[in-house]
């Protein structure tokens, strides 16, 4: 199985990236940030069969376009996106996103916990 994380370069994006990467098969990692997350998701050539987004608050200005980019990948991959930061006004729904309030590396392994 293919799989591509993305997380934020910051402490907490790091530590979560690395906990869902030990949760994957040799997975892709790429560390990004709010304003790139878009253009890297629209970079992605292979169809992967998991991606995962963490600790990456979502860009208001871009949260539409997101919203829609994430519907297609869905369509032939398992998204998770699990973050901490508030989802924008406009955001209605993103597909497999999980939100709470605690940082992010305690989400995730209490996620793959449950998984």
């Amino acid at each position: 199985m293919s799989s591509i994380i993305f997380t934020h370069g910051d402490c907490d994006g790091i530590c979560s990236g690395a906990i869902a990467k030990s949760a994957l098969d040799r997975p892709e990692v790429y560390f990004t940030n709010p304003v790139s997350l878009l253009g890297d998701l629209n970079s992605c050539k292979e169809n992967y069969d998991n991606i995962v987004i963490c600790d990456i608050a979502i860009d208001e200005k871009s949260s539409l376009e997101l919203e829609r980019r994430l519907d297609e990948l869905s369509e032939f991959s398992d998204i998770k996106y699990i973050d901490h930061h508030p989802l924008p006004r406009l955001c209605v729904r993103l597909p497999g996103y999980i939100m709470q309030q605690a940082q992010a590396p305690n989400l995730l392994t209490g996620f793959l916990r449950e998984n």
